[in-house]
């Protein structure tokens, strides 16, 4: 909804009315689909947050940059990676690798979450192999 908007109106509106909510809790995670990486100053006026979303239509460095490890950093791998005729491994692992050596080298704790899937092009087993990767990847 705030994916267009400038960190100001996205203060305005966002998260001088969530900060408020986020305080009565003990640990939040924000974000979903918005590309927060030019809005961590404004995220972190947020009470209690420990994980912040990075959509695939954020920019991994500067996140990563802006986060200093202070935070999770919860990314969101493109989900049109499972979608296409063939499957390519490659590009999934090598998407994967790439979150993986930015957060290690801003010391950012990470976390894969793989979501709003359309389609796996009727082939389910997809979804397993990309855990596999996912897996691969982490365990370096």
């Amino acid at each position: 909804m705030f994916s267009t908007v400038g960190p100001a109106i996205f203060q305005e509106f966002e998260v001088d009315y969530f900060a408020p909510l986020a305080e009565r809790f003990g640990l939040v995670y924000y974000g979903c689909c918005d590309p927060l990486d030019k809005k961590i100053n404004e995220v972190r006026k947020i009470p209690h947050v420990r994980k912040i979303s990075m959509s695939p239509w954020a920019d991994q460095e500067n996140g990563a940059r802006q986060l200093k490890g202070e935070f999770v950093f919860s990314r969101k791998p493109n989900p049109a990676f499972l979608a296409p005729d063939h499957f390519n491994e490659t590009i999934i692992r090598d998407d994967l690798v790439a979150t993986r050596d930015i957060c290690a080298a801003h010391g950012c704790p990470l976390e894969f979450i793989l979501k709003d899937i359309s389609t796996v092009h009727y082939e389910p087993q997809r979804l397993f192999r990309w855990a596999q990767i996912a897996m691969d990847v982490v365990e370096c």
